[in-house]
């Protein structure tokens, strides 16, 4: 109130964002199902040729999902990340780079978890779906004591420039091997900036 008395503040801020609660379901699958498969083929890959072969893909390194879902429209997926887990002794068989291996090995004192891809349905409902994928998928590892997260994108082997820069802002440093033109992003998640 003091600001109004004294008049200090004349008028409402133009670009004055609204702050609201998003109707996210959030799901971690385990096992995945005919049923999963079917919805990401849909609601991501519009059944296109990457939904062809996205069961196999996905079960091939015992992957986990978390899945985000709009409670306001029938639970239909907005979007998923596929995560797996692996030892440092896995890192050079996981990525075949002993550069990119041997920095893992240098930084990472804790379990370590690959974020194999982040995707998004093309509808596109609400904003910065990338940024809560990142944040939803960090906030389950920080819970289930990972230390340090690997980005590599195995499920199409393409990544958006929003969620690129996303990863950017979450702390995630580019790690490229220039011997074999291989692309990581990491995080240390103890010390995330």
């Amino acid at each position: 109130n003091f600001i109004y008395d004294t008049n200090l503040y004349t008028r409402e801020p133009l670009n004055k964002a609204v702050l609201r609660t998003k109707p996210f379901v959030i799901e971690i699958v385990k096992e995945l199902s005919k049923k999963v498969v079917d919805e990401i083929s849909h609601y991501i890959f519009n059944d296109s040729e990457l939904s062809e072969n996205i069961g196999e893909i996905l079960n091939s390194r015992n992957i986990r999902l978390l899945i985000i879902r709009d409670s306001k429209n029938y639970n239909e997926m907005l979007g998923f990340s596929a995560f797996h887990k692996i030892s440092t002794s896995d890192v050079y068989s996981e990525f075949k780079s002993s550069n990119i291996a041997n920095y893992v090995r240098e930084v990472t004192s804790g379990r370590i978890i690959v974020i194999d891809g982040i995707f998004i349905a093309p509808s596109r409902i609400y904003d910065s779906m990338e940024q809560t994928l990142i944040t939803e998928t960090l906030s389950h590892c920080i819970k289930n004591d990972f230390t340090y997260v690997l980005y590599n994108n195995i499920i199409t082997g393409v990544d958006s420039n929003e969620l690129l820069e996303t990863l950017k802002l979450q702390g995630f440093t580019k790690l490229y091997d220039e011997s074999m033109g291989k692309i990581v992003y990491g995080v240390d998640m103890k010390f995330p900036i």
